[in-house]
């Protein structure tokens, strides 16, 4: 490191002498200017430099802070550059022609900058920063065709014509920029860039990161104030764009703004978000743009506040013939005039736009901009509009009067959507949905009652619903407050046309828990759609307590229970949903013989509840899987070692659970303790305590569609031991002991609950090891496992359900090889059989004093194990890694790392 001691007069006018350790300070002003006018940098070091520009005369053609140009030298890095008045062309605050430019900052305050200003560029460009503020001027040339400034001007917080540009950043308060502005652009990779504008006309385009040959991914644009004549881009490439943001807070932007924009591949998870500002013909916003043929898909548009006029608004689009899947907008508030308002420009699967809040006037919105034929995927829908202004506590917003909304713009779309939560609805006009699912659902702030109408439409033309399908879905909290003598008002309009399968009867679902019967039928002068409720035929009232879905007899029967390949006995005895109570408890339903009363039955859904206790249940079976798995290997520390001995052992899984429908699972577990290894007659005996910590996650789904998902871990203990003869005949077993914790959120079905309980467990093993040659030895081994969670009650909403207590009992039979290829190094391969014969979760709910059964999901069945690691050890060491792949009933991998030291 070199100590420069130079004098110069500082920034405040005081003339100093500095002593600087790692690089220089040059302070220049016109009492010192530089010594070469046109290039200025630092004499001596790549690091921790230091420039101060301010008030020169002469012109500067490149200051740098850093500067590299041979094949050996270093990273430049760590160097400042400050502008505080006077014209340079161009400012680098670090800059290597052969690697890398780090954590170097340019600060404008005042003068002009005629081309270009970086903050890091070189092989990679990291963490650079750039900082605008004053009455600084960028791009202050005089060009008379102004669309060509962007070829000779522009602000980089990074630049990297050959590698990675990342984690760069640029800050603009104020000051007049007349150039681009790109927080990153890289060749090989430009992530985690961000461009932040508080202040300052910008007068062309902003990114967050931008190229042309490499995927630009989780760039972002924040926009707090200023003024932006062009576009704003969170991210932009030629290649895939993904995952890009840009957030703006009343700004002024006068053109195109983008979460993600592609020239000719996929825009995926990109967002825009608005709060405030003013927006007008001349804008489009867009969550993510392929210009081509790339997918757009999981592109997001979220406004909060904000005026827009003649604004079109969309949450994912292609120029092309490319794939629009799940893009999204979000409604909350702002004021809508003449605008339009797409979920995807083109056709899309499984679209949804949301609306919360606003105010709208000639407004429209449209699920799918055109009507298209392309294939659906299990559970995909061309798109749902969702109304939920009842979502908000105070003034829900349920005034649309001036909206109209749209399933596609073309024509009717079957499968696009139209969910109403709440009532009160007044909109202008609604066509081309091929299904209304109406949810007058109260709340504490709003109350329906037998006069109030769901959805008011103001159309003076008739409403054609005759490609519509109704269905309803009620909540009362328990209290049965509908009868066979209640009528709720669906639609009211100047003048209706039935809807499909009219006069039908519907299942009509109340609180996730029960199902009733109701007609769907027109008034007598055809203005008003009404839901009526019948009290069901002796036939109906007879159905299972599981739940009628829709489905023929014969899937009726066989999956009321989620068959899983039980006998003929076992899908009787478990088609409601049989929870281990007496016969008297299973026949419980509610039998009310007041003539007001409803024909009430359990709704099948509710098997989600259970679900989610198996997913529980499977990270529990990790936990025993981990342990069982690894005893031989860390107990065994050489032949002929005794002693005490710590390790730790850990996996990771992603595994598939049929269950009857499936659960998808994925999680961790820590398995850390202290064993000793005796000598003792014949062979070893060894003993030890271990702790225990798990966590996972889970999506649960049923065959019609319904998720669910959650959280869970488990902490506990237990102790081991292992006897083996020097035969290499073997014994093992383990008990463990904790208490397992589950919070979960079905998906605006039940909402989030908690629940938690106890669990116990144990295995025991036997086994042989054969040598097959000196470095082969070949493990057969059987071992059995129970495990137990106790039972426990939870509140969802006004209604208890109990989860009755899970037990499990599971058998494991295979074999495992050794090789050791020498005496520190060893790999394994195995191939086991498991059958799990009961784990079955069973529950029940108590709603409004009746008791109704849940469909009983299990996790009984085969399922084929392979494995394969490799174990390195010493005198007193031993490290492992493997993974293990399921087949069958449990479908996925799972990976475990392992170490151990003897004492």
């Amino acid at each position: 490191m070199k100590i420069s001691r130079i004098a110069a007069c500082a920034i405040l006018g005081a003339c100093v002498v500095s002593q600087v350790f790692g690089g220089e300070v040059i302070n220049i002003d016109n009492s010192n200017p530089p010594s070469d006018s046109q290039i200025l940098k630092p004499k001596s070091s790549f690091t921790d430099n230091t420039i101060n520009f301010k008030e020169i005369v002469s012109d500067i053609l490149d200051v740098y802070g850093g500067l590299s140009l041979y094949q050996d030298e270093e990273i430049v890095k760590s160097n400042k550059v400050n502008i505080y008045s006077g014209k340079v062309e161009n400012v680098y605050g670090g800059s290597s022609r052969h690697n890398s430019a780090n954590d170097n900052i340019v600060s404008i305050t005042g003068g002009s900058i005629t081309r270009y200003v970086y903050g890091g560029t070189g092989k990679a460009a990291i963490n650079n920063e750039v900082d605008i503020s004053g009455n600084a001027i960028i791009a202050d040339v005089s060009v008379e065709n102004t669309d060509t400034i962007d070829n000779i001007s522009g602000v980089f917080g990074g630049y990297s014509d050959d590698g990675a540009v990342k984690e760069n950043n640029i800050f603009i308060k104020n000051g007049t920029i007349n150039s681009s502005v790109i927080g990153g652009y890289g060749k090989t990779e430009t992530n985690k860039n961000k461009v932040t504008i508080s202040g300052g006309i910008l007068n062309k385009n902003v990114y967050g990161g931008k190229s042309v040959e490499s995927t630009v991914t989780e760039n972002e644009v924040e926009i707090k104030g200023g003024t932006i004549k062009e576009n704003v881009y969170g991210g932009y490439s030629h290649k895939e764009v993904s995952d890009n943001t840009v957030h703006i807070f009343n700004a002024t932007i006068e053109k195109e703004i983008y979460g993600g924009y592609s020239e000719s591949d996929n825009v995926k998870n990109n967002m825009v978000s608005i709060s405030g500002g003013n927006y007008n013909s001349a804008n489009k916003i867009i969550g993510g743009f392929s210009k081509k043929s790339g997918v757009a898909e999981n592109n997001e548009v979220q406004i909060f506040s904000g005026t827009f006029k003649e604004t079109s608004i969309i949450g994912g689009e292609n120029d092309g013939k490319g794939e629009n899947v799940g893009n999204y907008i979000l409604i909350r508030g702002g004021k809508f005039e003449d605008t339009e308002i797409y979920g995807t420009k083109n056709i899309g699967k499984s679209t949804n736009i949301v609306i919360m809040g606003g105010e709208f006037t000639n407004s429209k919105i449209y699920v799918n901009g055109e009507n298209g034929s392309s294939e659906l995927e299990e559970g995909q829908s061309y798109g749902t509009l969702e109304l939920r202004g009842a979502d908000i506590e105070e003034n829900p917003q349920t005034d649309l009067s001036d909206l109209e909304l749209y399933g596609s713009k073309t024509g009717s779309i079957v499968e696009s959507k139209l969910y109403i939560t709440g009532f009160g609805y007044k909109v202008k006009k609604i066509a081309n949905f091929g299904l209304i699912v109406f949810c007058p659902t109260d709340y504490e702030h709003q109350k329906i009652t037998k006069d109030d109408i769901v959805l008011e439409i103001l159309d003076k033309e008739t409403t054609d619903l005759s490609n519509t399908n109704i269905d309803v879905v009620l909540q009362d909290n328990g209290t049965n407050k509908y009868n066979k003598d209640s009528v709720i008002h669906l639609i009211k309009a100047t003048s209706l046309t039935a809807p499909r399968d009219f006069y039908t009867q519907i299942e009509v679902g109340i609180d996730g828990f029960v199902k009733t019967d109701g007609y769907i039928s027109l008034n007598d002068d055809n203005t008003m759609l009404n839901l009526t409720f019948k009290e069901g035929s002796d036939t109906e009232k007879e159905k299972e307590s599981s739940g009628d879905s829709g489905k023929t007899d014969t899937e009726k029967e066989k999956e009321s229970s989620g068959d899983s390949g039980k006998t003929d006995t076992e899908k009787e005895k478990e088609s409601s949903g049989d929870s281990g109570k007496t016969d008297t408890e299973k026949e419980v339903k509610n039998t009310d013989s007041t003539d007001n009363k409803l024909n009430f039955r359990a709704d099948s859904d509710t098997k989600i509840l259970l679900e989610g206790v198996l997913a529980n249940f499977a990270q529990l079976n990790e936990a025993a899987n981990l342990l069982s798995s690894n005893l031989g290997q860390i107990l065994q520390l050489g032949n002929d070692k005794s002693g005490l001995f710590t390790y730790a052992i850990t996996n990771g899984s992603n595994k598939k659970i049929k269950t009857g429908s499936h659960v998808e699972n994925k999680g961790f577990n820590i398995n850390v303790g202290t064993g000793y290894n005796a000598d003792v007659a014949h062979g070893n005996l060894l003993t030890g305590l271990f702790i225990e910590l798990g966590r996972g996650s889970y999506d649960s789904f049923l065959d019609n569609g319904i998720v669910g998902g959650g959280k869970t871990k488990n902490i506990g203990g237990g102790i081991f031991a292992r006897y083996e003869d020097v035969s290499g005949f073997y014994g093992e077993a383990s008990l463990r002991a904790g208490r397992l914790s589950d919070k979960t959120d079905n998906k605006n079905i039940y909402g989030e609950y908690k629940t938690h309980n106890t669990y116990y467990g144990l295995h025991l093993g036997v086994g042989d090891i054969i040598e097959l040659g000196e470095n082969n030895k070949l493990d057969l081994y059987a071992k059995y496992f129970y495990a137990h969670t106790k039972d426990n009650d939870v509140m969802i909403g006004k209604t208890n359900v109990n989860f009755d207590s899970v037990n499990s009992h599971r058998i494991k039979i295979g074999f495992k090889e050794n090789f050791y290829l020498n005496d520190n190094n060893a790999i394994y391969a195995g191939l086991a059989y498991q059958r799990e014969f009961d784990a079955k979760a069973n529950g029940s709910y108590n709603y409004s004093n009746v008791v109704y059964s849940i469909a009983s999901p299990s996790m009984k069945g085969n399922t084929g194990v392979g494995e394969l690691g490799y174990k390195f050890l010493t005198e007193n060491v031993e490290f492992s890694i493997g993974a293990t792949g399921y087949v069958g009933k449990e479908r996925g991998v799972s990976g475990n790392l392992g170490f151990k030291y003897l004492f």
